[in-house]
């Protein structure tokens, strides 16, 4: 459901500006808008149960090689969002 006003559930329902990596029913991933980096968002407003959150770390682990994810929102804090640093795209 959508919090009228945040960007990422905007993002989540389909306005999406950048790369988009992968969606599925857990989590959608693309390219931050500000920082250009893979950032993984959860589907829903708000933050992240325990399941989604493995659930988006399997998504993560799947798709990429990686140095860090950066758990600690700096400017939207009210849905759950991590950015992929370092991220490299897995060779097929």
């Amino acid at each position: 459901m959508e919090k009228e006003g945040c960007p990422l559930c905007r993002l989540v329902e389909g306005e999406i500006k950048t790369h988009k990596y992968y969606r599925d029913v857990t989590c959608i991933i693309v390219d931050c808008l500000t920082c250009r980096i893979p950032m993984v968002v959860v589907n829903h407003h708000g933050q992240a149960t325990e399941e989604d959150k493995r659930l988006m770390v399997n998504a993560i682990d799947y798709l990429f090689e990686y140095h860090s994810i950066r758990r600690v929102p700096r400017q939207i804090v009210d849905h759950e969002h991590w950015h992929v640093i370092g991220a490299r795209l897995k060779k097929a």
